[in-house]
């Protein structure tokens, strides 16, 4: 008979492949309607997301559909873990739902600097110059 997988590695593995899918969804859900304010910390941080609050809230709406894709596949994994006890299926359901997470991370990333540069431009192209602004004033 072959070595078994110790029940603390899977519940160690199902809780954080599990919790780390709850975690990344609710972020950016929170990020997405504004609950989560632009910070150094937690949500999709790339230059162009953390361009201003409106390019922020942008990308995180434009990466939800990804990061819930991502996210649930992660999860899945997670709960299948909880039956396996074999070293070989355990390892690689945790490395596929790992591996998923990624791909869907990088997806997400992607969409948000895309809807994020498209939030700055219009930002950009609506916003008065302050040149011209004084220029109004002394009319």
């Amino acid at each position: 008979m072959h070595e078994q997988v110790p029940w603390a590695g899977v519940i160690i593995v199902a809780v954080t492949m599990v919790g780390g899918a709850v975690l990344v969804h609710q972020v950016v859900r929170r990020a997405s309607d504004g609950r989560l304010r632009r910070n150094h910390f937690a949500g999709i941080r790339t230059p162009s997301t953390m361009a201003s609050e409106s390019a922020w809230i942008a990308g995180h709406r434009a990466a939800r559909r990804a990061t819930d894709l991502g996210a649930g596949g992660m999860g899945l994994a997670g709960v299948i873990v909880l039956g396996l006890r074999d070293p070989w299926p355990f390892l690689i359901t945790t490395l596929l739902g790992a591996v998923w997470v990624l791909f869907w991370v990088f997806v997400s990333a992607r969409h948000a600097g895309k809807a994020a540069r498209s939030a700055s431009d219009i930002a950009e192209t609506t916003t008065v110059p302050a040149h011209r602004n004084r220029h109004d004033q002394s009319r």
